[in-house]
């Protein structure tokens, strides 16, 4: 029998899209696309999702925050044991003859390329003053993510620290989005050292 796969969104799937959707759903997918704007209430919401998820396994979302919890507490396919997935992109810019291509008022020009998809389980939110960093206690982390990240960042620095030199844009980025969630405020000497205790960020 046939995996029917819904995609509640405006994009066309990518090639490399569907090749992830066969690899884990098999060659038989029925794959229904629902291209038009979803009720932003959220009762009204969930009952035109229930609508066209009828019957279906999977569902490729691109929703707000909002109507993704709405999605995942309320809905019958939810219920049911239906799987959400959402596509992760990256933001590429766009190369013509080897030059960045530009727009008509000479910015660059980006395109979104897929890379990989989410099982969507829980959607968190968590938020914090514009223009300050986050407080450990507006962070919302257990114990064990606090220990997994801390052993993340460990790892990697140690890796950076046996290769030699100083760590790339990406790898700065990573320990950053570290930092960001365990609620720790940058340049501070403890933390440009990468040698802090998990133990001073959970609640």
């Amino acid at each position: 029998m046939a995996t029917k796969i819904v995609r509640i969104t405006r994009h066309e799937a990518e090639t490399s899209q569907t090749a992830v959707l066969k690899q884990f759903f098999g060659q038989d997918m029925e794959v229904i696309v629902v291209n038009e704007t979803m009720p932003m209430e959220s009762k009204a919401f969930v009952a035109r999702f229930d609508e066209v998820t009828m019957g279906a396994d999977v569902v490729e979302v691109v929703l707000p925050p909002n109507l993704l919890e709405a999605a995942l507490k309320f809905s019958a396919f939810a219920k049911r044991g239906g799987q959400i997935l959402r596509a992760t992109m990256n933001r590429v810019a766009r190369i013509v003859d080897g030059s960045p291509a530009l727009n008509d008022k000479g910015e660059q020009i980006y395109d979104f390329v897929f890379d990989h998809y989410e099982v969507v389980e829980k959607v968190e939110v968590v938020t914090h003053i514009l223009g300050e960093q986050p407080k450990a206690s507006e962070v919302s982390v257990t114990r064990e993510e606090a220990i997994q990240m801390w052993l993340e960042l460990h790892h990697a620095w140690m890796e950076w620290a046996n290769f030699g030199g100083w760590p790339s844009d990406a790898q700065k980025s990573f320990a950053g989005g570290l930092q960001i969630k365990l609620g720790i405020a940058p340049n501070q000497e403890r933390d440009s050292s990468y040698r802090w205790d998990y133990r001073d960020y959970v609640k």
